[in-house]
């Protein structure tokens, strides 16, 4: 069934088909969801997976050239943000690496949800960067409430 709602350029959104629009969350959810059925066993076409990787790593790298621009001439990307957390995240499980995103995810922690701060630093320590999971344990730390 995922198969058959797969977008012509790799991508997944609502629909697929006559003015099909590939979006991130939704590729990013497919992909993770792809890449948790392998681990577990199940049967994931290969090439499912790579285009649906390569979409993202493209997305991604779009979006590494937003936060690359003087903050003039930005439009509405200003920093990293909780998508880029995901969509970041899912890619290091594909062993996808993009250095410069890792960069701005972490310049910009402060700017990211507790649940992105959390995504991210499992992606840091799968990358084996434990100073960067460290802090972002702390932050997400911050949150922490303890009761009898």
């Amino acid at each position: 069934m995922i198969e058959s709602m797969v977008n012509a350029d790799g991508g997944w959104g609502w629909f697929s088909g006559y003015g099909e629009q590939s979006w991130p969350h939704t590729t990013a959810l497919v992909v993770h969801g792809l890449q948790t059925g392998r681990a577990c066993g199940a049967r994931v076409p290969d090439v499912l997976l790579s285009r649906g990787v390569a979409w993202l790593t493209t997305y991604q790298a779009e979006q590494v050239r937003r936060l690359k621009l003087a903050p003039a001439d930005r439009d509405y990307k200003q920093f990293a943000d909780d998508l880029d957390a995901f969509v970041f995240t899912v890619l290091t499980d594909a062993k996808v690496k993009h250095p410069a995103m890792d960069a701005f995810l972490y310049r910009d922690r402060n700017h990211l949800s507790v649940y992105a701060k959390a995504m991210f630093a499992l992606a840091c320590h799968r990358l084996g960067e434990t100073e960067q999971r460290d802090m972002l344990r702390r932050n997400v730390e911050q949150y922490l409430v303890r009761d009898a």
